[in-house]
């Protein structure tokens, strides 16, 4: 019978199988249900292609994605993440389809998305995490983005997660040099102003006590000059115009 055929056909189709022919015996009109089912099944083919390579593009640049990205929909529920979500928050596999607060116990996080869903406003926050393998902190901003329809609908939320670990470590460093330096620098000049106090206290200072507290004086500028000129040069080496002067040196010498 054609019928049986057809819907033999349509079985394997709906299963994603080719069929060996899509030739129905039992006239012409049989025949060009066939015909429109092999239509039907190279258009699903094509469609399914489509969507297969788009999903391999967006997965690729996710994948490619230095910061972590999470998309959420408008009850919460994670829609999407990226790999580099998933590193930072240790999660194993993608954690799609499940409320946030299951997935990821983090109060602040929890607190800046649920503001956003419901003010409608992009939203900034820092987190601090630890990662468990080495106990280290991660500093990490958070910038979250409502999903609205045209009729202002908020339907979700679109979250990235900028490392700035690094830039937190060096801004410390850099925290730290300018106290270090800063006490190199009081020293001499604490010296320097309390033997000129003396001088002009005691203008009657002896020769011989004048000629030590001049030459304290000198070694201490001479401190204080040597600073400041150390300071020029890392200025200069960390200026994109530094020059370097190379010329040959003994090590012997130097050490």
């Amino acid at each position: 019978m054609p019928w049986t055929q057809v819907e033999q056909l349509v079985s394997q189709i709906v299963r994603g199988e080719r069929p060996a022919t899509f030739l129905i015996n039992g006239g012409k009109d049989p025949h060009r249900v066939g015909l429109a089912l092999e239509n039907i099944f190279a258009r699903q083919e094509e469609l399914e292609r489509h969507i297969a390579g788009r999903e391999s593009g967006t997965q690729t640049i996710l994948g490619a994605m230095q910061d972590g990205l999470l998309v959420v929909d408008a009850r919460s529920r994670i829609t999407l993440m990226n790999p580099t979500f998933q590193q930072l928050f240790e999660l194993r596999d993608p954690a799609v389809d499940v409320p946030l607060v299951e997935a990821v116990r983090h109060a602040t996080l929890d607190q800046l998305i649920a503001e956003t869903l419901r003010s409608g406003e992009a939203l900034r926050s820092e987190l601090t995490l630890t990662d468990s393998r080495t106990r280290s902190e991660r500093h990490v901003q958070v910038s979250a983005v409502p999903i609205t329809k045209a009729d202002h609908e908020i339907t979700g939320a679109v979250v990235l997660f900028h490392d700035f670990t690094e830039l937190k470590q060096v801004d410390q460093i850099r925290r730290e040099f300018v106290a270090n330096v800063s006490h190199e620098l009081r020293t001499p000049l604490s010296i320097l102003r309390g033997y000129i106090e003396v001088l002009l206290d005691e203008p009657e200072t002896s020769r011989e006590e004048l000629a030590r507290i001049l030459s304290i004086m000198e070694r201490h500028s001479k401190r204080l000059q040597r600073l400041i000129g150390d300071l020029l040069s890392l200025a200069e080496l960390e200026s994109s115009h530094a020059e370097l002067e190379l010329s040959l040196v003994h090590v012997d010498q130097v050490v």
